[in-house]
């Protein structure tokens, strides 16, 4: 995708059995997503930005992400329907790597160290914030949920979202909407 620069691309009933590189592109040039996913079936995604511009990807209608790899900053909207959409995402990169999510996702890993997980509107079903995350900080946005997170070191959480239910395995963490 780095020849998509800062233009967008649709990728319309398709269906990729392996893996798709999203090392380029950025917001689009017409402030939308810049790599949209309808009715898409992907096995993996592979999200690494050389320039660190936070790639968007928004996947709608019936799509299917397996498992997303995320290891620069990115935006995530998920607006599909019968439980499809992005079923892991895992996010492993450079120190303060950030991803906001919009939208219902089912798993979501977080093992960068600084990391951001921002949930500004939708649900996150599990969250897990990996040992490897020092430093890690979750904000969940008024009109947002996450069902169970799972926190193995010390965490900042913010924000007037929801938590359903929160396991802490080490000291450190703060919580400011509970």
């Amino acid at each position: 995708t780095a020849g998509v620069d800062l233009g967008f691309v649709k990728l319309d009933n398709v269906r990729v059995t392996g893996q798709i590189i999203a090392a380029g592109a950025g917001v689009s040039n017409r402030d939308g997503n810049s790599i949209t996913l309808h009715n898409t079936s992907v096995a993996e995604m592979i999200i690494d930005s050389p320039n660190n511009v936070a790639i968007s990807v928004r996947a709608e209608g019936d799509t299917k992400v397996g498992k997303a790899f995320v290891r620069t900053s990115a935006y995530l909207e998920d607006s599909c329907y019968n439980g499809n959409g992005f079923q892991v995402v895992e996010i492993d990169g450079e120190e303060g790597t950030r991803v906001d999510f919009t939208g219902n996702f089912k798993d979501v890993i977080l093992k960068t160290p600084k990391g951001m997980v921002a949930l500004g509107r939708g649900s996150i079903k599990k969250l897990s914030v990996d040992e490897k995350a020092f430093g890690a900080m979750v904000n969940i946005d008024i009109d947002a949920f996450i069902n169970e997170m799972y926190l193995d070191t010390g965490t900042t959480v913010t924000g007037a979202g929801d938590v359903g239910y929160v396991k802490i395995n080490t000291a450190g963490t703060t919580m400011t909407m509970l």
